[in-house]
């Protein structure tokens, strides 16, 4: 018996009746039908796909401009509503929700569904957050507050020996600080970045780049997965970076290795970390429970997440906050004329507590917070397991939906002149109201306030910082890859000391 194979009209008939009747389902029939969005949305995936890969990350302010034109609430792909009005963020993000995470969204981080980023279930988020928490509370930063210092100091020492005449790399200055406080912090640990003469770290790099590959991650997971069982030879060959990368997960692994074959060798290590909180989790009585400890796979994917989330968006932070008080001397003048009254022996490490309470600072750090935004790409939701209200809407089942926080941070009728960054809002009456909307770090803690508030009253202080060929219109383009990523105009500072 012979057989022949089918000709190019045979395949490609029942694939275009195939494309033909999904796209007719979801135009006419499907449960989202309603919802006012571009057509090209309703019918295929390829529509974020063009912004996000294409267009390279600009799908965010896409959704903007479909806003404007449809209103609230718009049908931006087949399955999936994005929301614009605060109310809305509250019902999709509020502790309790019974709306799990998309896995689409978070397979872009090429990480297990065991850590508190791509965790799908409300309820293991929370129980990892809770054994997390102790090591970011207000106590435990204060006590290790000598691990920040101490990262300061070398940031503070390494621009002073800058080269003169040549401008620094400040956002990368930043990004490195950062690294080098949660490795401090969270792992008892350093790479040093901040010894690097340019800020350029390799580990530092390889993360800017992990960053710029988000989409291609998402939309290409397989690949992606296949990356990163490459054999280490060969991956030297084809992008050198990601060695030092591999270097990092496999001192993280050894670490994990030995505290697993050994709890008493926590004991010798010089602060408390997260592995401390991991692999010795306890009750809310103090006792230990071990079987609430996460696989080895877990506990090296949950550090990873803190090096990502820990450094990536105080660093932006404080790129923005520095680029705004440079920006504009009024501003810097007066935030100066506060740290000095509160600070007066710049030799003297600062009392954290003090400085939390300048109200300027704290104001200026909010604004920066507000500009910086934190993660910028909606965190997609599935709502379940039944229909629920959303910004007063019901919203089908099944649904995935989603509403950046930029929405929130630009509103015009919760921040007055949203575009403008202005400190001074935060010192009115109507301060506590906006604290509400101020959520860099979605609903979770704000864990590094401090940490900014040192890093940038520390500069201030002790440097004489001038912004080098960047403007305003320039500064304030990004581009939405998870977390804000500025374009090639990178924050550069000329330092000089202060007289």
């Amino acid at each position: 018996m012979y057989y022949t194979l089918p000709t190019l009209g045979q395949v490609l008939v029942p694939v275009s009746v195939y494309v033909v009747a999904v796209v007719v389902y979801r135009l006419l029939f499907h449960p989202l039908r309603r919802f006012p969005g571009p057509w090209l949305a309703a019918a295929t995936d390829y529509y974020a796909e063009y912004y996000d890969l294409l267009k390279r990350g600009q799908f965010l302010f896409q959704i903007q401009k479909l806003h404007l034109k449809y209103g609230p609430v718009v049908r931006v792909g087949p399955d999936t509503l994005h929301f614009s009005e605060p109310q809305a963020f509250t019902d999709i993000y509020t502790p309790g929700s019974t709306f799990v995470k998309s896995g689409e969204l978070y397979a872009a981080f090429n990480l297990s569904q065991e850590s508190s980023l791509c965790f799908k279930n409300p309820h293991d988020v929370r129980t990892r957050r809770a054994m997390l928490s102790p090591l970011f509370s207000r106590r435990a930063v204060l006590k290790l507050r000598h691990v920040v210092l101490g990262k300061m100091d070398r940031l503070v020492l390494h621009l002073k020996n800058y080269p003169r005449g040549g401008p620094v790399d400040l956002h990368s200055a930043f990004r490195s600080l950062t690294m080098e406080i949660i490795t401090g912090y969270c792992f008892a640990t350093s790479y040093n970045c901040l010894e690097h003469p340019t800020f350029r770290h390799p580990f530092v790099v390889v993360f800017e780049q992990l960053v710029n590959n988000i989409w291609i991650n998402k939309y290409f997971t397989t690949l992606s997965s296949l990356s990163m069982a490459t054999p280490i030879w060969i991956a030297k060959l084809i992008y050198p970076g990601i060695l030092e990368l591999l270097h990092v997960k496999k001192d993280i692994e050894n670490r994990i290795e030995r505290y697993l074959e050994d709890e008493s060798s926590l004991q010798a290590v010089e602060h408390e970390t997260i592995f401390h909180h991991l692999i010795l989790p306890e009750t809310r009585d103090g006792s230990i429970d071990r079987s609430l400890r996460p696989s080895k796979e877990s506990l090296i994917d949950e550090a990873f997440v803190l090096l990502g989330a820990g450094s990536d968006t105080v660093a932006n932070g404080s790129s923005t906050g520095t680029f705004y008080a440079l920006n504009n001397s009024a501003i810097a003048d007066r935030l100066k004329e506060e740290l000095r009254q509160a600070w007066p022996d710049e030799d003297v490490a600062p009392d954290l507590t003090v400085l939390e309470q300048l109200p300027y600072l704290t104001a200026f750090i909010k604004e920066s917070l507000r500009f910086s935004h934190g993660v910028v790409t909606p965190l997609a939701r599935v709502v379940g397991p039944t229909d629920a209200k959303i910004g007063g809407i019901v919203v089908p089942a099944g649904t995935t939906v989603g509403m950046s926080v930029t929405f929130l941070h630009k509103n015009p009728d919760i921040f007055k002149d949203p575009e403008t960054f202005s400190p001074e809002r935060w010192l009115g009456p109507e301060s506590k109201e906006l604290e509400s909307y101020l959520l860099p770090f979605s609903k979770g803690p704000r864990m590094w306030f401090g940490v900014i508030i040192i890093s940038l009253a520390w500069c201030e202080l002790k440097l004489d910082m001038k912004l080098h060929d960047i403007t305003l219109e320039e500064f304030k383009d990004f581009r939405e890859l998870f977390v804000p990523v500025w374009g090639d105009k990178r924050l550069k500072v000329t330092v000089g000391q202060k007289a």
